[in-house]
C-alpha cells in the first residue's frame, strides 16, 4: 500500500501528537505521585548529607525521573528526566 507524501507526514503528526499526549498525562502522574508520597513514589539512590536531601528515582516505560527530596523544609526538587529509547 502506498500513500502519498502528504498523508505519510499527517499521520506522522497524528502520532507525534498522541506520543506527546501520553507522555504528558503518564508525567502528569508521576508529579501527582510525588506530591501525594515522594518517599514511597521512587527508590532511594544516595543521600546528599551536607545538604539534607534524598535523592530518588521514579522510573516509567517511558522515561526515568530524578528528584531529591528536603526531608527538613519537605521540597521536592525535580533533578533529571532521562527519556527511555523505544
Amino acid at each position: 500500500m502506498e500513500f502519498q507524501r502528504d498523508v505519510v507526514r499527517q499521520i506522522q503528526t497524528i502520532t507525534d501528537k498522541a506520543n506527546m499526549k501520553a507522555l504528558i498525562a503518564l508525567l502528569g502522574k508521576a508529579v501527582a505521585a510525588l506530591q501525594h508520597d515522594p518517599l514511597a513514589s521512587g527508590g532511594p539512590r544516595f543521600r546528599y548529607h551536607q545538604l539534607g536531601l534524598l535523592h530518588l528515582v521514579y522510573p516509567t516505560e517511558y522515561f526515568v525521573l530524578h528528584y531529591a527530596i528536603d526531608e527538613v523544609r519537605h521540597v521536592i526538587y525535580l533533578r533529571k528526566l532521562i527519556m527511555l529509547n523505544g
